[in-house]
């Protein structure tokens, strides 16, 4: 039952420490971001309303990746609307990065690109209301993430996505798995009046099942684009893969697949 308001740079900071708890707070006029919670397993953010922020609402970051140990960092029933307001791109609702963390029961609108972006493992979105957001915006996608080859067993699922026309109504995605971005499930969640409902920019080992699209067309988009113009992406890509240890037991374990894409016709998106 605090507000915190009227900050240069951020509202709340939590770094370290364990199973913290942000509940039933009020995060507005904020110049950086709202809130960032950062390596400290087993906190969240809960039942609060973030506003006004001149940056990203909501930063969670932690857990392992080198042993994918999870986090479980969690941004949980919260209102989150109007943010990134000076820094315009690339400043989401809610922005998961690490192992393990999760998105869930929040309602996120009101912004010119994403609701989450998301980088790392095993990250969880589920059951958010996202609705106008990317409305300064046209390639860019409610909930993002992308060109990174290790960046996979993440899970989209019971999310309503809705109202989501891109600047001037010339288009923007719900999902958007950009430039390869590979081996994420996205199901049952529902697409109504969204351009693109789901955009998987030449990725592979990608789940969309069960989900259900409404006035939303095309509904589902897959291009090739690593055989083709995006081609010079390879040296990113390769360079994220080898931040990680993903020759390990450890890895080989979680993604079987991921070695494959070392292997003949890698950059189709099979």
């Amino acid at each position: 039952n605090l507000i915190f308001s009227m900050a240069k740079n951020n509202g709340i900071t939590v770094i370290g420490g364990h199973n913290n708890t942000l509940k039933n707070i009020v995060v507005r006029h904020i110049e950086n971001q709202g809130v960032s919670i950062e390596h400290s397993p087993e906190s969240k953010i809960i039942l609060s309303e973030v506003y006004s922020i001149g940056s990203t609402a909501i930063a969670i970051n932690g857990g392992d990746r080198d042993t994918l140990t999870n986090a479980n960092i969690c941004a949980v029933g919260n209102r989150v609307h109007d943010f990134a307001t000076i820094q315009k791109t690339y400043q989401p609702g809610i922005s998961i990065n690490g192992v393990g963390n999760c998105a869930k029961n929040n309602e996120i609108y009101s912004a010119p690109l994403s609701a989450i972006i998301f980088h790392g493992n095993n990250h969880l979105i589920e059951y958010n209301d996202i609705h106008h957001v990317v409305e300064q915006s046209n390639d860019a996608g409610a909930i993002y993430g992308g060109r990174d080859w290790s960046s996979r067993g993440h899970v989209i699922r019971h999310n309503y996505l809705h109202d989501i026309y891109g600047y001037k109504d010339e288009g923007a995605k719900g999902v958007y798995l950009d430039d390869e971005l590979s081996g994420i499930t996205i199901y049952g969640n529902i697409f109504s009046n969204v351009h693109d409902a789901v955009f998987i920019g030449g990725g592979r080992d990608n789940i969309i099942e069960n989900n259900l699209m409404i006035n939303s067309e095309p509904s589902i988009v897959l291009d090739a684009r690593g055989v083709g113009w995006a081609e010079g992406a390879l040296e990113q890509l390769m360079t994220r893969l080898n931040r990680v240890p993903f020759s390990s037991p450890i890895w080989i374990n979680e993604y079987p697949d991921l070695p494959k894409v070392l292997t003949a016709n890698h950059r189709l998106p099979v």
